[in-house]
Formats: structure tokens, sequence, C-alpha cells
């Protein structure tokens, strides 16, 4: 059962016990160096520009997660390529535990199916740490369109198959995606125009140059309730707290399309268990503070922790999903 050990001529049972205690001690020293994190500063990178839905809802979290890991969070922004290039740093961060950043479903589901290449693997160099967020989207009309509800809109689509317009923030966003998987549950044939922005498009829903869009219920929400778009759905499987009189998809009659915009945490491949363990309680524990939800609910989110198991399988379920309605449509990025 035991191996024999056979010394080396001039090998002292001393020096085994001295090797063997340094060992020891440096072993002590990384535990108690892990088990300190964090010893300084945490970087937050959020793959979009400030001031937009992802930055509130990271600085909000950032601000409590803060506090209670006795360490300030630093948010980042890296705006550009759909996601790709806030990824990009997070992947090639150092796993150490001190850099975390924003996914989604844009920049980690639907820009992985849509692009070709990306510069990670999101696989390989990524460790899911928490799930934050849903946001549902919400179908609109222009109010001149004559359609009260969510029948009356399909049954009009198809009177008029290719006449009527619904805009988007990009070839491949959430929302083309999201007409898209409409349009083949319904048999619909409707002409997608692109806009360089949601506002642009929402603009010009307001104004009559198209008539329909599916866009995150927090950016919709104004007008809906200023009475200058109609809405008919959410694509949720609940209605939402925001707009409660708006029924589902399933409830108005219509497919069942739930497409939710959830937003979680991630970290570099490599971070140690113990770290993301911390890091992902913390942030639950935040996003079950009374003035978190608060903030988090007026911006439009809809609080869903989970964790780093439950959020990988998310992450999965995702891609499978929307991969094959991606090629299905023939979705190609701008």
């Amino acid at each position: 059962m035991f191996q024999k050990i056979t010394l080396r001529r001039g090998f002292s049972p001393f020096r085994i016990v001295r090797y063997f205690t340094f060992a020891a001690t440096v072993m002590t020293l990384c535990a108690g160096a892990q088990a300190a994190w964090p010893e300084r500063p945490i970087r937050w990178i959020v793959p979009a520009a400030a001031s937009g839905g992802s930055d509130a809802a990271a600085r909000v979290i950032a601000d409590q997660l803060s506090r209670r890991l006795g360490q300030p969070i630093v948010i980042d922004n890296k705006p550009g390529a759909s996601g790709a290039i806030g990824l990009d740093a997070i992947a090639k961060s150092a796993p150490d535990g001190y850099t975390i950043g924003t996914a989604n479903i844009t920049n980690f589901v639907l820009n992985r199916q849509l692009r070709s290449s990306l510069p990670f693997n999101p696989d390989r160099d990524f460790l899911p740490i928490a799930k934050l967020t849903n946001q549902p989207n919400v179908l609109v009309i222009n109010n001149s369109v004559p359609a009260k509800n969510l029948k009356d809109f399909i049954a009009l689509i198809k009177s008029k198959p290719g006449e009527l317009f619904y805009g988007s923030s990009g070839s491949g966003s959430s929302m083309h995606v999201a007409a898209v998987s409409l349009s083949q549950a319904s048999g619909l044939n409707m002409v997608h125009i692109p806009y360089k922005s949601s506002p642009a498009a929402n603009t010009d829903l307001m104004g009559g140059s198209i008539q329909v869009m599916i866009d995150n219920l927090s950016t919709l929400a104004p007008s809906i309730r200023a009475g200058k778009v109609r809405a008919l759905a959410v694509t949720a499987p609940k209605r939402s707290t925001v707009l409660p009189d708006v029924p589902t998809m399933a409830e108005a009659g219509g497919p069942d399309i739930q497409m939710l915009a959830w937003g979680g945490v991630v970290a570099p491949a490599g971070v140690p268990q113990p770290i993301v363990k911390k890091l992902s309680d913390e942030i639950i524990a935040v996003l079950a503070m009374p003035d978190v939800r608060a903030k988090l609910t007026e911006m439009g989110y809809e609080i869903d922790p989970q964790g780093p198991a439950a959020f990988g399988e998310l992450i999965v379920r995702e891609n499978v999903r929307w991969g094959q309605v991606i090629r299905k449509g023939n979705i190609k990025p701008d």
C-alpha cells in the first residue's frame, strides 16, 4: 500500500522535514491570500457606452457590492462591435477575481451566433458568476395602425404582406431577432428597417415612417404611457410589473414568443472557485436589498438572481434556441 522511500546518500531526513515545512508554509500563504480576497479595487467591464441601461444597472449593483466587499469597484465602459470589444477585454484579463464584466443576451449569445469569428471563445474563456436581471421586450405599433390587439395585428399583416415596416437598432439586434421569431411563428411578411439606434427607430415609429417595433420595455414604456404608441404584448412568460395591463404574447392569442433581455456577470476562465462563490453570493445578496430592487425595477428590470450553474445552463439553452432562429431567418449582422 505504501511505497518505500529510498534516501539518496547525503540527503538527510532533516532536509525532508525542512522541505515539507517550506511547502506547507507556501500553501498556507497562498490559501491566506485567496481567503483575503479582495485586497484591492475590482474592475467591472461594461461592454456598452456609459449612461445606457447596462451601465446604469451595473453602477447600482456595484455601489452596494463595493460596500460588502470592502473595496472600490470601478466601472470600465468598453463599447463597440456589439459588445465583443468589452468581452475580449474580460477574457484576456488575469483570472484573479479583480476583473468581472457584464454579459447579456446580445453580446454573449446573439453576437456569437451572428459572427463567424470572435477574438475569444465564449465556451472556454469565461466563467459565469451570476445572473442579475431580465427585461421583457414589448411589441408596439403606431397609433394609426388599425389593430387594437395582437390577433387583429397578425390578421392585418397577413392581409397586406410586405406592406408594413418594422424597425430595430440594427440587423442581428435583439429587437430584430425577436421580430423574426414572431414572423416565423406566425407566417408573417414584414419589411425590416434597421436603424443605428433604438431611440432613432422609436422616433420614426411615433412619426409613422415605420409601423411596428419590438424593443426593451424600459425603452418604450415612456412612449406607451404617454399614448404615443400602442402596446400589444410583452415577450415574456408573465406580465411585467412595469406595464401590468399589457398581456403576454400567449395571453393575447399569439405565438408564445418569449425573449427576455437578460443580463449577468462573468469573469475570465481560471478564477479560483472560492472567489467565484464569494462573488456570486455577494452579488445575489445585493440583489435582495430593497433599495437596489427598487432602483432596478424603476429602470424596467425584473430581478432574477441565479448562481453560476443555473446561469451557465441558461446561456447554453439560449445559444441553441436563438441560433436556430438566426439560421432559419438567414440573419446577418450589420
